[in-house]
C-alpha cells in the first residue's frame, strides 16, 4: 500500500495523520551518507542556486512583486551573493523534494523523481522541503530542521544563504506566465514562496 502525495500538479491531496507522521520520521533522517557519482553536478554550478533570482526580480521587478520583497530588494541581493559557497558540499541532494514526490509506504518513504539531483550540502533536501510541509499544515521549517541532526547541523550563515535562494525561486516561479495544464502550479509556488520569504525574514533580521 502507499500513497502519492500530489501537491503540485493541480490535484491536492492532504497526507493521513499517519503518512504525515512517518514523512516527517523519513524527512528527519537526511541522507549525508549517501555518496553521488561524479557525473552529478554540483548544485551552484549547474542546479537551483546558480540562478540570482533576486537580482534578476531587482533589475525588472514584476507588477504583482510583493511588498515586503520590493521593501528588501537590495538586502535580498546581497544576501544571495554567497550562496555557492553556502550550499558546497558532497552528498547526493535531490534539489525537488516535496510531497508529490514521496510515496509514504508500509515499509518507509520512498523518494521518486530526480531529474534534479546534484551534489551539495546535505541539509539542502530539507530546506526545499519545509515550504510545502509547512504548506500542508505540518511544523514550521524551523521547527522541521530542528528535528534532524543534519538540519541543526547547518551553520546559520549557511542556511540563511540557502533559504534566500528556495525563497527567491518560488517567489520569481510564481510570478511567471501560468504553464499550459498546470493550472495550480503558480498559486502552488507562490503559496510556498510567502512561506519560504516570512522564514527568510526571521532568519535575516527583516520585517
Amino acid at each position: 500500500m502507499s500513497h502519492s502525495l500530489r501537491t503540485g500538479g493541480g490535484v491536492s491531496a492532504r497526507p493521513s495523520t499517519a503518512a504525515r507522521t512517518r514523512l516527517s520520521s523519513a524527512s528527519s533522517q537526511g541522507r549525508a551518507g549517501i555518496r553521488p557519482s561524479t557525473a552529478v553536478g554540483r548544485v551552484a554550478e549547474t542546479g537551483l542556486f546558480r540562478q540570482r533570482y533576486w537580482a534578476s526580480l531587482r533589475s525588472d521587478p514584476p507588477p504583482a512583486l510583493d511588498a515586503w520583497s520590493r521593501r528588501h530588494l537590495e538586502a535580498l541581493v546581497t544576501l544571495e551573493t554567497d550562496i555557492a559557497e553556502a550550499t558546497a558540499g558532497n552528498s547526493l541532494v535531490h534539489m525537488d523534494l516535496r510531497a508529490d514526490n514521496l510515496l509514504v509506504t508500509e515499509r518507509g518513504v520512498v523518494v521518486v523523481d530526480w531529474p534534479c539531483a546534484r551534489i551539495g550540502a546535505p541539509w539542502l533536501d530539507l530546506i526545499c522541503l519545509a515550504p510545502s510541509v509547512a504548506m500542508q499544515g505540518g511544523p514550521l521549517p524551523e521547527a522541521l530542521l530542528r528535528r534532524s541532526a543534519v538540519g541543526r547541523a547547518a551553520a546559520p550563515n549557511a542556511l540563511r544563504s540557502a533559504v534566500v535562494g528556495i525563497a527567491g525561486f518560488f517567489t520569481a516561479m510564481s510570478l511567471l506566465p501560468p504553464v499550459p495544464g498546470l493550472p495550480a502550479l503558480r498559486q502552488f509556488q507562490a503559496d510556498q514562496g510567502a512561506i519560504a520569504r516570512d522564514w527568510l525574514g526571521r532568519l535575516a533580521g527583516l520585517d
